[in-house]
């Protein structure tokens, strides 16, 4: 049976990370075979998608690949715009020129080609879908050229040193707070290199002034509005070598012996990262293993707080058509047009989106509509109602395109949501409670929340450790409205492994009794999601590893939700921050 350690480290790691790769180690070269062994830097271009509109970003990446006596290769990754430390790598792969790796924790791989100078590795990063990625090698600095690590203050938090060197000799600076991420590549001005003698300031504010050690560190005091500290710097080159241990062949481990794992793998991020108290961070784990329950907090988190799960509310408007197929009032194959008030969406057409179309993703709908403005960033969702969404339809219309494949649609769900509701004949909250939530009696599950519920929602943060509120929805329900905590979450993942459990003594044909039905047809592989993936009715899946996901994220909030019904475990994951710096990139764009 897969460890179920490994699968919480995964699923904690995709959210306090996120599934593109933020990878750092604590290593680097040692003496070894030439080839690969050394530190690499390279950038790699994904999307960010906050919202609205997805961008370009660059994520500055730092690859070390280490050997020890033996010849055995160990792997870690930097990303620094991500502010991710310690992942590792598995499956090492060098063969002639060719150079391969995973990192299972967020199961990404690496491929590329070691050039023929030995100067840069040419390649792809896959995580979901495939990036093009370059490595160039950094040859051993002189002087202080170099990336220099460090810890600042008490706490302490953690900094990383670039010092650059032109052809003339000018020296650039720049500085990135991993923990606070402030400054991120902040950079620096008057610099001075005498002698042994170094020092800068840095725009945002502050100075340091060293000494280059005859062993080779900087150590020198740093000077800011909070005082002065010492602070040493010890360049990436003298770090130690990676523990090469795979991350794969760590031994299961029974739910019940989690805690003690995961107090020590959280503790840097207790005492330091976002979790400490400075950052605000609440962190809360729920674990599902052959029924038997544990639920994790961390931080400012409560084991009963409430947070807000994005779009893994669509994972519940999937499971709602279901229901609704196995009562026969509604069929996959059934246009949405049906379903929708007359004249809602314009002229029919030959060929329409179904309901099906909707609930794999692979409708044609773009992923937000043109009409979609906020009138506050902050509640993005609050004012788009079902007036602008068939103003958008009705210039769009609901005609299918001929060739089709997965784009990730909060439009679709959205649609899908409210098309449901309007067979029902009820709004999309009660629609939830009705086929879900009041069968399974998940009291916690809802849109919109009672006063004491409300006091029980954690505070949310953005990328930027701002207060943000939670989100309301309108036309959007279906894609992203609900609240929940890890006990009622862990209950859901429960009736996905177990639905029988819950229709057991249920009045025929009610909500529960059709469950079990409903769950294998919300379940059941239907399309492609990108180059091995597949989706089902909103879930997603891995064929190799049998096991179905969905994460979310809102403007203070993400989610993670994974089971494997073949292994019987479950995973939820619930974080109070949406983490812009760190892109919260997902396999196929945000999935809010």
């Amino acid at each position: 049976m897969t460890s179920r350690r490994s699968a919480v480290i995964r699923a904690l790691t995709a959210m306090l990370f996120t599934p593109i790769a933020c990878l750092a180690f604590i290593t680097t070269t040692t003496a070894g075979p030439p080839g690969v062994a050394g530190i690499w830097t390279g950038t790699l271009q994904a999307y960010y998608c906050p919202g609205i509109n997805c961008r370009p970003i660059n994520l500055r990446l730092f690859l070390h690949v280490a050997a020890d006596s033996a010849g055995k290769l160990g792997i870690s990754l930097d990303s620094l715009d991500q502010g991710a430390m310690g992942l590792r790598g598995d499956n090492i792969v060098f063969k002639g020129k060719a150079f391969g790796f995973d990192i299972p924790s967020v199961q990404g791989n690496y491929q590329g080609t070691l050039s023929a100078d030995g100067k840069s590795l040419n390649g792809t990063w896959t995580q979901g879908i495939p990036l093009p990625l370059v490595f160039t090698r950094i040859t051993a600095p002189s002087g202080v050229a170099g990336i220099w690590t460090g810890d600042y203050g008490a706490c302490p938090l953690r900094l990383v040193l670039h010092v650059t060197a032109d052809s003339a000799g000018k020296i650039g600076v720049s500085l990135d707070s991993v923990d606070d991420r402030e400054p991120m590549g902040a950079p620096g001005h008057d610099v001075i290199l005498k002698g042994n003698a170094f020092s800068f300031e840095i725009s945002l504010g502050g100075k340091y002034q060293a000494t280059l050690s005859a062993d080779g560190y900087l150590k020198g005091m740093w000077s800011d509005s909070g005082g002065t500290q010492p602070v040493v710097f010890t360049r990436t080159t003298a770090a130690a070598a990676p523990t090469l241990e795979p991350v794969a062949t760590r031994p299961p481990v029974a739910v019940g012996n989690l805690q003690a794992i995961l107090d020590q793998e959280l503790k840097p991020v207790l005492e330091r990262g976002l979790l400490s108290k400075p950052a605000g961070g609440g962190l809360v784990i729920g674990v599902l293993d052959h029924g038997e329950r544990r639920i994790f907090a961390y931080g400012t988190a409560r084991p009963n707080s409430i947070f807000e799960i994005g779009s893994i509310t669509k994972t519940f408007t999937g499971l709602i058509l279901a229901q609704m197929v196995v009562q026969k009032k509604v069929s996959l194959n059934e246009p949405v047009r049906a379903l929708l008030p007359a004249g809602f969406a314009g002229q029919p057409n030959a060929h329409e989106i179904t309901l099906l179309d909707l609930s794999t993703q692979n409708s044609g709908l773009p992923r937000m509509p043109d009409n979609f403005k906020p009138k506050d960033e902050s509640n993005p969702y609050a004012n788009y109602d079902t007036r602008l969404l068939g103003e958008f339809l009705t210039k769009h219309g609901l005609a299918k395109p001929a060739q089709t494949k997965f784009l990730y649609s909060n439009l679709g769900f959205g649609l899908l949501g409210y098309a449901l509701s309007q067979r029902a004949g009820v709004a999309y909250a009660r629609l939830v409670q009705t086929e879900i939530t009041g069968p399974l009696q998940m009291r916690d599950t809802i849109v919109t929340m009672s006063p004491p519920q409300r006091a029980r929602l954690i505070q949310g943060y953005d990328g930027s450790f701002n207060r943000a509120g939670p989100w309301d929805f309108d036309a959007f329900a279906g894609a992203g409205s609900l609240k929940s905590t890890a006990s009622d979450m862990l209950t859901y993942l429960d009736a996905n492994l177990h639905p029988e459990k819950y229709a057991a003594g249920a009045p025929l044909g009610s909500p529960a009794a059709t469950l079990p039905a409903a769950v294998a047809l919300a379940h059941e592989p239907r399309a492609d999601a990108g180059a091995d993936g597949k989706i089902a009715l909103a879930w997603l899946g891995d064929p190799k590893l049998h096991y179905l996901w969905h994460n979310g994220g809102t403007g203070g909030y993400g989610s993670f939700a994974s089971f494997n019904p073949a292994q019987d475990w479950a995973v939820v994951v619930l974080y109070n921050r949406f983490d812009g710096d760190q892109r919260f990139l997902y396999f196929y764009g945000s999935r809010r």
